[in-house]
């Protein structure tokens, strides 16, 4: 299955402490694309990004975001994500 997560920044956060970690959680992503776990992951507006992790379940998705970095810096959501659905009249629609 596959989750889709955004992660805002924590209102009050120091930015500079942000930046100061940014380098430590691309490594960890990246990281994270070689084996296969995180699919794609980008910043998102100026104080987000969102990811898509292939995982079991909801629970799986918090433990490995509790390996990231930036993970007291940042609130995340979780939902899970369907890719392969197809809006078109030969296949299932939404």
């Amino acid at each position: 299955m596959y989750y889709l997560t955004v992660s805002k920044t924590i209102e009050g956060t120091d930015i500079e402490k942000v930046k100061s970690v940014i380098p430590e959680h691309i490594k960890w992503v990246r990281e994270q694309i070689d084996n296969g776990t995180i699919k794609q992951s980008g910043k998102w507006g100026e104080s987000g990004g969102i990811t898509i992790i292939q995982a079991d379940s909801i629970a799986e998705v918090e433990d490995i975001i509790k390996k990231d970095p930036l993970k007291d810096l940042t609130s995340y959501e979780i939902k899970q994500f369907f890719p392969d659905v197809k809006i078109d009249s030969t296949s299932q629609s939404v």
